[in-house]
Order: structure tokens, then sequence, then C-alpha cells
């Protein structure tokens, strides 16, 4: 029902907004993570119909992405309602 690459937890904050951490499981590729978080940022910047991924910047920092002690790279995000797309949406999904 869902990937199997990340570690995914919904984070409930102080103010009671929910965010999505993602730990990465992809033995440790930053450039691949980085690649990942520079074409999302740049679709950010474009108007479209629906929405992707908008990572949050570190605290104290302009980084979306963090190195923890273990050498797995994450990050946050908001939480864009709706469901996972199934595949017999695949040609909704291009």
């Amino acid at each position: 029902s869902g990937g199997v690459n990340n570690i995914v937890q919904y984070v409930t904050l102080p103010n009671g907004d929910r965010e999505l951490l993602r730990i990465y499981n992809n033995g440790c590729d930053a450039k691949r993570v980085l690649f990942e978080h520079t074409i999302l940022k740049q679709l950010n910047e474009m108007t479209m119909s629906f929405r992707v991924p908008k990572f949050l910047p570190a605290k104290d920092s302009d980084q979306t992405m963090v190195r923890l002690s273990n050498g797995a790279d994450a990050c946050m995000c908001p939480i864009i309602p709706g469901t996972l797309p199934k595949l017999s949406c695949a040609k909704e999904l291009g």
C-alpha cells in the first residue's frame, strides 16, 4: 500500500500542525536525495493543477535534508491531503 525504501512518520508539532518525516533508506546516496529535492523545488515554482512535496528547510539552515547520526538522510514536508494513487490510475498519472 506504500513505498518500501523509506521510513515515513507523521509528526504532530506543538502547534497541532501535522507534517511528514521521511528517512531515506537508499544506501546513504545523498546525490539522489539532492536531485529529488532540486526537481521538486523547481516543480513547486511552477503553476500546476496538483501539489508536489515541498521540503522544509532544516532548523537554522536553508538545506532541505539533514544527515542523521546513522548516516541516513532525512527531511520533512507538509502533508498533502489525499490517498495513494493505484495502478488503475496509470493514465491519469502520466
